[in-house]
């Protein structure tokens, strides 16, 4: 994993523990040397007679201070060099997440919905990925990328995004290009090219008639199918001009109705089950 603010924050202790462990061993390796070394010296003071001419005491007490005083310098130069990469480490992780804040927030001068919509459909593809069971590391890629799933749509005319009446074939020809539209630019950012696969298919379809390359089954990326479980469920318990909200337990029911041909069965089946379904439904309120 690269220092370009791609580490969670498990990622960060798991590397300060590692760094721990090391400098154990470098001062394991180092007080074995020092003692062969000091024991060495001590030999050489008794073979040429130097205790008798300056005492015992005075050249047992030089080789311990020697050994004990370079070993704490090195172990609080080890610390040091140890805090100072930790420190690094989240200073990176900050610039990452304000990263992702930034392209949100770009997004939300455009459509004030589109912005809010990626924070809250992260929350959700986090919390169904902790469901599924996902390794923490995996569960925060699907949120990162679910944050930023949309982000195509910084391309498309602000009379598009905001139209209250239906959309032309054209105008819908031209909003279903933002999911490829959005991989593309995240791809070429060298922190965020992971997510680019995510988010180019979360439109795919589970019946293979979604977009842009018509994917099916589990042929579509686990954190693409994620996110598209996540966004149905913001878009169907959010207001729009066309159409009310609905309330978080009723559009949980009605994604059981896409299950199979919009959505993965598998994942629906397990947000719709206690206790998933409430802790979602409380994130939602948490949302508002």
């Amino acid at each position: 994993m690269s220092l370009a603010g791609l580490l969670s924050a498990r990622d960060i202790a798991a590397s300060s523990r590692l760094l721990e462990q090391r400098d154990r061993r470098a001062l394991l390796f180092y007080g074995v040397s020092g003692l062969v070394i000091v024991l060495g010296s001590e030999a050489a003071v008794f073979h040429f007679d130097l205790a008798n001419q300056y005492g015992y005491l005075p050249m047992l007490t030089r080789g311990v201070l020697y050994l004990l005083l370079t070993t704490l310098l090195w172990a609080s130069l080890l610390r040091s060099n140890r805090h100072a990469i930790t420190a690094l480490l989240e200073e990176k992780q900050d610039f990452y997440e304000s990263l992702l804040l930034a392209h949100d927030n770009a997004l939300s001068l455009k459509d004030s919905y589109t912005g809010g919509h990626g924070r809250r459909v992260a929350r959700y593809a986090h919390l169904i990925a902790g469901a599924l069971g996902l390794k923490e590391e995996d569960a925060d890629l699907v949120r990162e990328a679910a944050r930023l799933h949309d982000i195509g749509k910084i391309g498309i005319p602000e009379c598009i995004l905001n139209k209250s009446s239906q959309l032309t074939a054209a105008e819908l020809t031209i909003v279903r290009k933002h999911s490829a539209t959005g991989s593309d630019i995240l791809r070429a950012i060298p922190s965020l090219r992971r997510l680019a696969i995510a988010v180019r298919h979360h439109h795919e379809r589970f019946d293979g008639g979604g977009y842009p390359d018509r994917l099916q089954g589990m042929m579509i990326p686990l954190a693409s199918r994620i996110i598209a479980v996540a966004d149905a469920f913001d878009a169907l318990t959010t207001h729009r001009s066309y159409r009310e909200a609905s309330p978080p337990h009723e559009a949980l029911d009605e994604l059981v109705k896409s299950a199979g041909s919009h959505l993965d069965p598998d994942i629906v089946s397990a947000i719709v089950r206690q206790p998933v379904r409430d802790v979602l439904c409380a994130a939602h309120g948490e949302m508002l």
